[in-house]
């Protein structure tokens, strides 16, 4: 299930005005300005000449951006490498690197770059999706459901067609799951356990973030005595969900 959303524009973070120059200010609006009406060789031109710009993270982060724009994507990934030497915090850099990565399909130095950038906004929906996307390729259902559902959660755009899609997909897999725990609870007064597991692995499979199914699983295999198979879903929940 993947939603093509790798931020194609890139991301730009503010460059803060404490101690700059109110010339520099200016010119700072200027090179943002031009570099939003897609000037960017005019907006690359202001920054890289203006110290008070080029010397800090988020100017650098423009400066590679420009580059990108203009097609010149090694100068605009060096830019972004120093942004990161100027400010390791500057996640948008990463942000930034992780896509072009992951549009070269070099999808876990995508995913590395994108988990810095996590650690530093782990609320910026863009992140989440990119992760959710890079993770749903390498068929790790847990994860991608993982960073789908952070996603939702801070998207503010809920009118966005990207938004739409994962909603509209996710609100039918937890339809589906409701029908199946119904059924569920219906076998257990039969004491069923066979249909029982059946329909928990139905579950699992249709929305992959249920720790408690996984255990329920276990459980049903330490009861048979397959130990391996019960250690087999324990392990899923201690090594994913390590809130439980």
């Amino acid at each position: 299930m993947e939603i093509e959303n790798l931020n194609n524009n890139s991301e730009l973070s503010s460059i803060k005005e404490e101690n700059i120059e109110s010339s520099s200010i200016e010119n700072i609006n200027r090179a943002y300005d031009n570099y939003d009406k897609g000037k960017y060789q005019e907006a690359l031109a202001i920054a890289e000449s203006n110290t008070q710009i080029s010397s800090t993270s988020n100017g650098q982060v423009l400066i590679g951006n420009c580059y990108y724009k203009l097609n010149n994507k090694e100068k605009a990934i060096t830019s972004w490498k120093k942004a990161i030497s100027i400010s390791p915090l500057e996640y948008s850099a990463y942000l930034n690197i992780g896509n072009e990565l992951y549009k070269q399909k070099k999808i876990n130095e995508a995913i590395l770059n994108w988990h810095l950038a996590s650690s530093i906004v782990p609320e910026n929906p863009c992140i989440n999706l990119n992760l959710a996307n890079a993770y749903d390729k390498k068929e790790n259902r847990i994860l991608a459901t993982k960073y789908f559902e952070k996603y939702l959660k801070y998207e503010k755009n809920i009118h966005s067609p990207n938004y739409i899609q994962v909603k509209h997909i996710f609100t039918n897999l937890t339809a589906k799951v409701d029908f199946y725990s119904k059924k569920v609870e219906e076998y257990k007064l039969q004491k069923d356990i066979k249909t029982i597991a059946a329909l928990y692995f139905k579950m699992i499979s249709t929305y992959a973030n249920l720790p408690a199914i996984y255990t329920n699983i276990a459980e049903i295999f330490m009861f048979d005595k397959n130990y391996e198979k019960a250690l087999e879903f324990y392990k899923k929940v201690y090594l994913n969900f390590s809130y439980t």
